[in-house]
């Protein structure tokens, strides 16, 4: 489906750039992950989400030749720049709440030659916020950078995912 579209795109005259081209084959694979029925929403699917609407949001405008406050109502082009803008910043100031954090625990960190330092376990999915920003080991409490709060997690015993609490994380 999005395949065809940047074929009948080209055939137009009218040019994808190169990274909305990626945007449009990652949503293909997503799409195509979702028709076999094994989806379950992953770290990078709100923000292909947000690529996705500045793509349409850039086709409307430069492609089209039409502003998108013409084309779309503006509650529903607010809450889309809204999320757009939104995911933007708000996963700019978790990764920088994360790495503070990971500087104080870890002084002799040097951001520039790792990705993080080689002692940290990592970050999980947060459930409340979907984001992977949990940090639930080497904390007193799990703690999401995005949700900026403690979140009450624990490691499930069936699948080993985190989940909340006395909540269920399996269909099992």
């Amino acid at each position: 489906m999005f395949r065809e579209i940047l074929i009948r795109l080209e055939r137009l005259d009218a040019p994808v750039r190169d990274e909305q081209a990626k945007v449009i084959r990652d949503l293909q694979s997503k799409c195509e992950v979702i028709k076999s029925g094994h989806y379950a929403l992953q770290d990078g699917d709100r923000e292909l989400i947000a690529e996705a609407l500045k793509c349409v949001l850039y086709f409307l405008e430069f492609q089209l030749s039409e502003p998108p406050e013409k084309m779309l109502e503006p509650e529903l082009l607010q809450k889309i720049l809204d999320f757009i803008n939104g995911r933007i910043e708000k996963d700019e100031a978790a990764n920088q709440l994360l790495e503070l954090w990971l500087k104080q625990n870890w002084p002799q960190w040097d951001i520039d030659a790792e990705d993080a330092p080689k002692e940290f376990a990592g970050t999980d999915t947060c459930p409340q916020c979907q984001n992977q920003y949990l940090v639930v080991e080497q904390v007193d409490k799990p703690y999401c950078f995005w949700c900026r709060d403690e979140v009450p997690v624990e490691y499930s015993d069936t699948c080993y995912e985190v989940k909340v609490v006395g909540g269920v994380c399996c269909p099992n």
